[in-house]
């Protein structure tokens, strides 16, 4: 999860992950956290 945390940070919007699930969440919470 620690490299899905960084690569939004990167640009990145597309990861190939086996816990897809996971990683939408984790999606989610950071953009609730992102300062616009």
């Amino acid at each position: 999860l620690g490299i899905a945390a960084r690569a939004i940070d990167l640009g990145v919007d597309i990861i190939r992950v086996h816990d897809v699930a996971e990683h939408s969440d984790l999606f989610s919470a950071m953009s609730a956290l992102e300062v616009d």
